[in-house]
């Protein structure tokens, strides 16, 4: 298999690739499925859903209209989910780079279910992130609903998996939804 600093170039400039036209009509068919998949899971009207606000390399998604909660890193160990709207997100740096995420006085929340951008997955649900293991801590102690999201050319078949990586519920492309844990829906 290869190495994982190579994959993650390898997705970053598969993305990166995409012309804009294209990318657009993507992001749209990715939202489209998503928010189908999510408005048919059980949920209280109260529940948060855990997004994320989108680096260059990550898909654009128009999130459905429900309660939504964004990723903040709280230490280099710690991140959580705070309640705020996307206009009130401020830069925060992190993940090597500049991230909208909520301000510090924000309340944190436990989302019913997260949505996880990753630069790749494989159809077993395994995750490769960008390295510095925030989900990774968070999802090992998180008992909720996990979906990872990408574009179908970042889906494989088979990843390295180490000890600490936590496997998603489903993925969604915007092509297909691959779900690995049926208990969960």
């Amino acid at each position: 298999m290869q190495s994982k600093s190579f994959l993650r170039k390898e997705m970053k400039k598969l993305v990166n690739g995409l012309d804009a036209i294209t990318r657009i009509r993507l992001e749209q068919l990715l939202s489209e499925k998503l928010n189908n998949f999510v408005e048919g899971l059980k949920r209280s009207a109260n529940d948060f859903l855990g997004v994320y606000s989108a680096l260059e390399d990550e898909p654009k998604i128009v999130f459905p209209n429900i309660p939504l909660a964004f990723p903040r890193i709280k230490s280099e160990s710690e991140m959580s989910y705070c309640i705020s709207p996307v206009e009130k997100l401020e830069i925060q740096k992190d993940f090597f780079n500049k991230i909208l995420a909520p301000r510090e006085d924000t309340l944190e929340v436990l989302p019913f279910c997260v949505i996880i951008p990753g630069l790749a997955y494989d159809r077993k649900g395994v995750r490769l992130g960008r390295g510095k293991g925030y989900f990774d801590r968070y999802l090992a102690k998180y008992e909720g609903i996990k979906i990872g999201i990408c574009f179908q050319g970042q889906l494989t078949n088979e990843l390295d998996r180490e000890d600490h990586d936590v496997f998603m519920d489903a993925i969604i492309t915007e092509n297909e939804i691959v779900v690995i844990s049926k208990k969960k829906f």
